[in-house]
This record gives C-alpha cells, structure tokens and sequence, in this order.
C-alpha cells in the first residue's frame, strides 16, 4: 500500500505529554530506536513491511483512544553477571516503550541527583568507578558503607511507584500516568516490576531517587553514590557509617517497602570498594576476577566456533573498553591480541 495520510484535526481528551507521546514522528522515531541493530530479525521485518505506515497509525489509535494492550511476556534468564530473569516484550511494545521514554526521561532525569548513574545518559558504569575514584581522594574519607538491596526489582511497589511518579515527575497528565499503569501493572504479581524493559529501568531509577533526595539534599551527605540498587556512601569513620546505615535502613522500609540483605558491609577502603564491576582502591582499580574469569571463557567458547565472530567482537570490545584507566587493561589486551592472532592465522596460512 502506498503512503498513509490522516488527520490531525480529531478530537482527543489529552495531556500534554500524552500528546507528544503519541504523535506519529514520536513513535516514527522510537520505531527506529526499537530496529537499531535488530533489522534482519523477523519480528522486525515483519513491521517494517509494506504496512509499516499502517502499524504506526495502529499504534497511535490505540494509544489515543486508551485500547491498547501489551503482548505477552517473553520470559528467559541469563547467568552473565549474575542470574537474572529477564522479561521481553513483542516489538510493537518496545516501539511504544520508547516513545514514552523519549518524552517523560528527560523529565525524570532533571529531579535525578548528580551522583545517581545507572541508565543516564553520559553516566555509566565507568562514570561511576571514576566518582568513587574521585571520593577516595579526599583526606576524610577511610572507610565505605555498600547498601544492597534484597530483590530489588522484585521487590517495588507499583502502588507506591506510581505514587512517587505522580508526584514528582508527571503532576498534571492523568493520561500518561494511564499507559504508565497499563505498562507496570501488565502481568503484574502483587509486587515487583520486570527486568528487560526501557521503561521498568526508568522507573527503578526513580524509586530509588527517594534515597538519593533523602540522603544526598536532606542529609547532606557528601561522598554518596548510586548505581540503580547498589548505593556508595564514604565517610572518616565507621560510627559515623553506622548511623547512615540505621538510617538509609529506615527509610527503605518506611518510604519504600524495601530491606537491605546480608552484602550491605562497612569497611576500610584500603581493602577495596566492589562496585559496577571494578574493585576500587584509593589508588587504582582492577577488573574484579569473576568477570576476567568469564572474558577467559568467552574467548575459549569463540575459539571452539561456539559464538560467533560479531557477537564475540561485540563482547571482547565492550570489556576492553570497561578495562581502560584499571589495572587489569593489559589483561584485555593481551586477549584482544590472541583473537587477532587466530583471526588472521587462516590468512597467514594462505599466504
């Protein structure tokens, strides 16, 4: 079919995000966000076809006229870093995921602290160990305070999600709070929201953003740090950490419903923070060994023709890139120049 034309001019009860959201260039571009590096999937193909106008429209209607529902769950785990249960949704569902991100996170990130850096844009994981870095500096600090949290995800009220996010970052838009709800309550389970979608990763950043207001702006604690549900705090002594413990504790558990498990600790820094995948020292930081443990047995996996060439590039390349500024980067080099070496030893053969 050719081009699809319709009309602007109907009438719907929006708001005004809901409005940007469901504009067809927004959902135009968020298509394309959706297919990065997907194109030749089928799922994809499928909706890019001939009726690639026509899906957008489809899209747009149901959004406007509050018919929409998502698919089914798509649920698997992975065991890289940890185990975790992962939940994907129909590409369709992504689409719409992303539209709403490309205009509520913008929203979201302006009430976000500085130091928060998970899922950020210019943040990240190695972002975060350079702040550590940065913190061991200073001539008061001797000692940290790691928070985690017991089953985070699975953990999350909706009820007091949505409540927080009406609050604080979307006041005035029943309408967006309206697909919001139909996101975080699809297959819901009386607690928790999924792993593996754009929107739940926005929406965990902001329930934790409650710590992040109470301790950093209301508290006034300097040295403090968070990487969605893994929370940094560096102080002079243990005493004082103690108390910020007792009292992050008591907030998780009045505030949010949450607890801290058996990993929280307290200890000199002289020993080494584990944080985002790096063990940091006041004056240098390596690679922690579970993760060059696992480069070793992708790289074994690849020689053995078990992975295939782009999705082991894609994999040495991102811990290469995660090693630079550490201790541990020559590791990564020297593995990157074995691959080399088995990747050009067919030619060198030849030749």
């Amino acid at each position: 079919m050719g081009a699809v034309f319709f009309s602007r001019e109907r009438m719907y009860t929006t708001g005004k995000l809901f409005e940007r959201i469901c504009e067809f260039e927004n959902l135009y571009q968020a298509a394309k966000m959706a297919a990065r590096n997907k194109r030749y999937k089928s799922a994809v193909l499928r909706f890019f076809g001939d009726g690639f106008e026509e899906n957008l429209v489809q899209i747009e209607e149901e959004l406007r006229n509050k018919t929409y529902k998502l698919g089914p769950f798509h649920n698997f785990t992975v065991y890289e870093p940890k185990k975790r249960d992962i939940s994907s949704l129909p590409f369709r569902d992504r689409i719409i995921q992303i539209a709403l991100c490309n205009i509520v996170e913008p929203i979201f990130d302006t009430r976000f602290i500085y130091d928060t850096y998970a899922c950020r844009v210019g943040k990240g994981s190695i972002a975060a160990a350079n702040r550590v870095s940065y913190f061991l500096e200073k001539p008061d600090v001797h000692y940290y305070l790691k928070c985690d949290i017991h089953k985070y995800f699975y953990s999350i009220s909706v009820d007091r999600l949505e409540d927080i996010i009406k609050e604080r970052y979307i006041p005035d838009d029943d309408d967006a709070m309206w697909l919001i709800d139909t996101i975080l309550r699809h297959e819901y389970q009386g607690a928790g929201i999924k792993i593996g979608n754009r929107f739940s990763q926005l929406a965990a950043n902001a329930y934790l953003a409650e710590v992040d207001f109470h301790e950093k702006v209301r508290g006034q604690v300097p040295y403090y740090i968070r990487y969605m549900d893994d929370i940094i705090i560096l102080g002079n002594s243990k005493s004082y950490l103690k108390a910020i413990q007792k009292d992050v504790e008591a907030f998780l558990e009045e505030r949010l419903g949450l607890f801290l498990n058996d990993k929280t600790r307290i200890d000199s820094v002289r020993n080494g923070i584990d944080f985002v995948g790096y063990r940091i020292f006041p004056r240098n930081k390596i690679i922690k060994k579970g993760s060059m443990n696992r480069t070793m047995v992708i790289l074994k996996k690849w020689r053995k023709g078990k992975m295939s060439d782009d999705k082991y590039l894609a994999s040495i390349g991102s811990r290469c890139g995660h090693s630079v500024g550490t201790a541990s980067h020559q590791f990564y080099m020297n593995i990157l120049l074995k691959s080399l070496r088995k990747a050009l030893a067919p030619r060198i053969g030849e030749g």
